[in-house]
């Protein structure tokens, strides 16, 4: 009876050990959003200056990701922040866009890409001492996409510097971006990456 009794716990710790095992493999169908861009990027026309300024957490590597809720995803510690500036002098406008653009298949990997639509894009805008939703969650084949490439270039906000005077007018905003996977993505033991490189396109008038 006894050896009865061993066998019967021998084969529920080995249960639970494939169990376990199984559910290691699984979470290994993994998510990896990598941020890629120059350092400064900086336009300077007569007495116009722009400037996009990448922070200090300019990579977000997300590794073993599981799908999770939206009520989650926003308050994930890992973003990447940054900020764009302008110092204009006389009466001028710059209008500029934010874009996000999916680079994954431009970048050489053994990974299979990983679906647009199963990606949450969040970005948040600094206002006064706290930081507020302007776009999302949304997920990022939602977003709009711009005249040159619907499918791939994205548009996250869309912002404008102005002076209405003489003189010379310095601003900044700084922005914070987050990204997961939806709760509603399927995954498979397959590795999986998602790119995307942040642009600012800006025109003045």
């Amino acid at each position: 009876m006894e050896n009865y009794d061993s066998k019967n716990i021998l084969l529920s710790v080995l249960g639970i050990a494939i169990l376990l095992i199984a559910l290691v493999g699984f979470s290994y169908a993994i998510f990896t959003f990598t941020y890629n861009s120059s350092q400064h990027n900086v336009l300077t026309t007569g007495a116009i200056r722009m400037a996009y300024i990448e922070g200090l957490t300019n990579v977000i590597d997300i590794k073993k990701a599981i799908p999770i809720r939206d009520e989650i995803g926003v308050l994930q510690k890992d973003y990447f922040d940054f900020q764009v500036s302008s110092k204009i002098t006389g009466k001028t406008k710059i209008n500029y866009q934010v874009i996000v653009r999916n680079i994954t298949n431009e970048v050489k990997s053994d990974k299979k890409s990983l679906d647009p639509s199963k990606i949450k894009i969040y970005l948040e805008k600094e206002n006064g001492s706290i930081y507020e939703a302007v776009k999302g969650p949304i997920k990022f084949s939602d977003l709009t996409g711009t005249t040159d490439d619907l499918e791939n270039n994205k548009i996250l906000y869309i912002g404008q510097f102005s002076n209405d005077g003489f003189g010379t007018i310095e601003e900044s905003t700084k922005f914070k971006l987050r990204m997961w996977l939806d709760e509603d993505a399927e995954l498979d033991a397959n590795q999986k990456i998602f790119k995307i490189k942040v642009d600012i396109k800006a025109t003045t008038e």
